[in-house]
């Protein structure tokens, strides 16, 4: 298993590389994006994530579809880039793009090689 593991990691780099424009890179906070909890301090780390186009077809297959509303973006998130654990406590700023995207759900392949995230911008 942890063979067919770093096949698909090595793959996803691939990807990530390969598709370098599409990368989004930000900041994973784990915490409130609340302005009133602006002075407390909350853990964050750096992730990369590519935003997916999605049909209500693929969106039925995830485990957080009803929550999905039109305006929300489906993001991949490597696995690895996760040194926090995934909330829907949790939002990112990206370096690109402008605002704050909510966690609003997420899960993570069985191999434990991405995320998918539904992100919700404030």
């Amino acid at each position: 298993m942890a063979a067919l593991r770093e096949t698909f990691k090595n793959g996803l780099e691939i990807v990530f590389e390969t598709f370098e424009e599409a990368v989004h890179e930000g900041t994973y906070t784990l915490g409130s994006s609340n302005e009133f909890d602006a002075e407390e301090t909350f853990p964050t780390c750096e992730i990369r994530c590519i935003f997916e186009t999605y049909r209500e077809k693929d969106v039925a297959l995830l485990s957080f579809s009803h929550l999905v509303q039109p305006n929300d973006i489906l993001g991949i998130i490597p696995f690895d880039d996760m040194t926090l654990e995934m909330s829907n406590e949790g939002y990112i700023e990206f370096d690109d793009e402008p605002g704050i995207y909510t966690v609003v759900g997420h899960q993570r392949d069985p191999l434990k090689v991405t995320y998918t995230v539904l992100l919700r911008k404030n």
